[in-house]
């Protein structure tokens, strides 16, 4: 066997797609991914500064300022361990933002604009020479 068979056979295989997210906080069984840990401490993060702000804006307690905005925990606790077909509610959230706020979805949505009738197009033939496909000067 020659020098190049034998590294071949001994190189490392990595799957493409791992299906389990590895695990940096485990405590028992209990086990929680980076991913999982940073949207409760951004939840949470969140959570006190709207406690904060209404405790500071109104006279409240801090115990019914908390239960003011416990719907935002909640909703954290739901996208970090919730998964939809295999993949974190908050995949499906990133890329609703993400669409939302491309320029594509803008373009595709606006429905006040004027676009006319076929009727109304101006149906010029484009000389060859102008056309960007026959275009030799890039």
């Amino acid at each position: 066997m020659s020098n190049e068979e034998h590294q071949l056979e001994s190189r490392t295989k990595l799957p493409t797609e791992v299906e389990e997210e590895d695990p940096f906080i485990m405590i028992a069984e209990f086990r929680l991914s980076l991913r999982q840990c940073l949207t409760l401490a951004m939840t949470f993060t969140i959570w006190m500064v709207f406690v904060q702000l209404t405790m500071f804006f109104l006279p409240l307690s801090t115990i019914f300022a908390g239960m003011l905005w416990s719907w935002m925990l909640l909703s954290g606790i739901f996208l970090t361990f919730i998964k939809k077909d295999g993949r974190p509610y908050e995949e499906y959230l990133s890329q609703w933002i993400q669409f939302r706020m491309s320029d594509r979805h803008y373009i595709l949505r606006d429905s006040k604009r004027d676009l006319g009738s076929i009727e109304d197009a101006n149906w010029d033939e484009i000389e060859e020479e102008e056309h960007f496909f026959n275009d030799k000067s890039y």
